[in-house]
């Protein structure tokens, strides 16, 4: 029986490497991609920054297009654990929103190579070249951060006249443009992350109108 210890050891170490050299493909996918776009980056360029041969590449991704859909997956599966706190049913929507406002903003500062390939491929959206594939993960993300906004509007934590896409795009969009513009704006009062999550919740729950809005519609929409 002793004898299938080293067996099992040699194929968990070889399980772990190849993991490992997956990871590392991917890590720098994500950051060619996200500095050159779809279209300026090559196999060969992934291989060569990553160390490797272009077989290794496609011995783990079939194409580039597999290879760049692999590591949107990844980066979504990241912002889906993210929404695992809007889940917590004991806590207030203030809180939650708070939390997934503070934990979503870091992620995107602490991971800049993820957000430059965002933005880059929203930017080249237009492009047929990067497949209804990854534009379908993109999607599909976005629905699922609406969906988690909509059960909780189901379960009275967000007023009935809330808009959950609107709310969605609103707190990501924010976010982005405060990765991006902070070092435009650094001489500007700009707030720090933990501070401006905390303000920004704050106004979209309480609003920024200093008069009474009944329902949360002002006059333009009763008209």
């Amino acid at each position: 029986m002793d004898r299938d210890f080293p067996h099992d050891d040699t194929t968990a170490d070889t399980a772990e490497r190849i993991l490992a050299v997956a990871e590392r493909i991917l890590a720098v996918a994500e950051r060619l991609f996200g500095q050159r776009g779809y279209s300026g980056v090559s196999i060969r360029d992934i291989a060569r920054a990553a160390g490797i041969s272009k077989a290794n590449v496609f011995h783990h991704y079939a194409s580039k297009q597999a290879l760049y859909e692999a590591v949107l997956e990844r980066s979504a599966s990241r912002f889906h654990a993210l929404l695992e706190s809007l889940a917590d049913h004991q806590r207030e929507a203030a809180e939650l929103l708070e939390d997934f406002s503070r934990r979503h903003l870091r992620n995107m500062l602490e991971r800049q190579d993820a957000l430059s390939l965002y933005v880059r491929h929203l930017l080249d959206a237009a492009s047929e070249d990067q497949g209804t594939a990854a534009e379908a993960i993109l999607e599909r993300t976005y629905d699922v951060l609406v969906e988690r906004f909509a059960a909780l509007q189901r379960q009275g934590k967000l007023a009935g006249h809330a808009d959950p896409g609107v709310l969605a795009l609103t707190l990501v969009g924010s976010h982005l443009v405060y990765v991006l513009g902070r070092k435009v704006l650094q001489q500007r009062a700009v707030p720090a992350a933990e501070r401006f999550s905390k303000t920004l919740i704050r106004q979209l729950l309480d609003g920024v109108a200093a008069g009474p809005r009944a329902g949360g519609q002002d006059q333009s929409d009763r008209q």
